[in-house]
C-alpha cells in the first residue's frame, strides 16, 4: 500500500514500473505485508541514465530503497531478495487470518525450500520463456515460426511448473499465499493477453491444478490489489503493439 512509514518500520521506496513483471511480484508481497512504501518514477525515464544508475547500480527494475530508523538509505535490487527481505522484516503470525501481515515463509524447512524452488522457477525459466513472445506481439515484427517455438517453450516450461507443484493446494504450496505465489499472476496475464494476440485467438491450455492455482489467485484480495495496478499498464502495453482497437479477452 502507497503511504508513510509507520513509526519505528522503515521508509520503503520502489522504482517501479506499471507493466514490469518483477515489479507486480514485489507488489503482491508488499501488498500482502500491508507495507506502506512510495512508488517512484525511474529519473529520466532510463534505467541507463547516470541519475538512476547512480541509485541502482545494475540498472535494474524493481528497485527498493530501504530506511532504517536512524540508518542510511540501502538499495535491494532482484525482485527475490526484495521479497525476502521484506518476509523477514515485516513478520506475521505463525497462523495468518488473511489479513495483512500475511506470512509468506511456512515453518517447515522441506516446504520452504519448495516455495523457493518454485518462485526461483519463474525468474529463472518461465517468465524468460514468456518473454521470447515480447518482440513478436506486434504483427509487423512477427515470425510465425519463433511464435512457434516460443508457445512450445512455455507450454513445456508449464509441465515443468506443474511437476514441481506439490499436490496440496489450491495455491502454488499450500492453502495460502507464500512467496511461490508473487510472480505469476502477472505471468499467467501476460500469456492470456499474449498468447491469443500471437496465435490466431487460440489461448494456452492450462492444466487443471494450475487453473485451480489462477482461480485461489485470482480470489485473493492482496494479489487483486496488485493486479489493479498492474492490468492497466499491461494494456496500454498491448495496445501500442496492436493499435487502440485491442481489447483484452474475455
Amino acid at each position: 500500500m502507497a503511504g508513510q512509514a509507520q513509526e519505528g518500520l522503515p521508509r520503503l521506496q520502489m522504482f517501479d514500473d506499471a507493466h514490469s513483471l518483477y515489479c507486480a511480484k514485489v507488489r503482491v508481497a508488499l501488498i500482502a505485508k500491508g507495507a506502506a512504501y512510495e512508488s517512484l518514477e525511474v529519473p529520466c525515464g532510463s534505467t541507463n541514465s547516470p541519475q538512476y544508475l547512480a541509485q541502482v547500480p545494475l540498472g535494474k527494475l524493481p528497485a527498493l530503497l530501504v530506511t532504517e530508523p536512524g540508518q542510511p538509505t540501502v538499495c535491494l535490487m532482484e525482485s527475490e531478495v526484495i521479497n525476502e527481505y521484506l518476509e523477514e522484516r515485516f513478520p506475521a503470525p505463525a497462523e495468518s487470518s488473511g489479513a495483512a501481515p500475511v506470512r509468506l515463509m511456512p515453518s517447515d524447512q522441506v516446504q520452504r525450500a519448495q516455495v523457493r524452488m518454485v518462485s526461483r522457477f519463474h525468474d529463472l525459466y518461465f517468465a524468460p520463456a514468456l518473454a521470447k513472445l515480447y518482440p513478436h506481439v506486434d504483427p509487423a515484427k512477427r515470425d510465425p515460426a519463433a511464435v512457434a517455438a516460443a508457445v512450445k517453450e512455455l507450454q513445456a516450461r508449464t509441465e515443468q511448473l506443474l511437476a514441481l507443484l506439490p499436490p496440496r493446494g489450491p495455491y502454488a504450496c499450500g492453502s495460502h499465499l507464500t512467496l511461490a505465489d508473487c510472480g505469476y499472476p502477472a505471468a499467467f496475464l501476460y500469456i492470456d493477453l499474449i498468447v491469443p494476440a500471437v496465435m490466431s485467438g487460440q489461448g494456452m491450455q492450462w492444466p487443471e491444478r494450475i487453473k485451480g492455482w489462477q482461480a485461489a489467485l485470482g480470489a485473493d484480495p492482496h494479489v487483486q490489489a496488485a493486479m489493479d495496478v498492474l492490468k492497466p499498464g499491461a494494456y496500454k502495453w498491448m495496445r501500442s503493439k496492436l493499435g487502440e482497437d485491442w481489447q483484452p479477452p474475455m
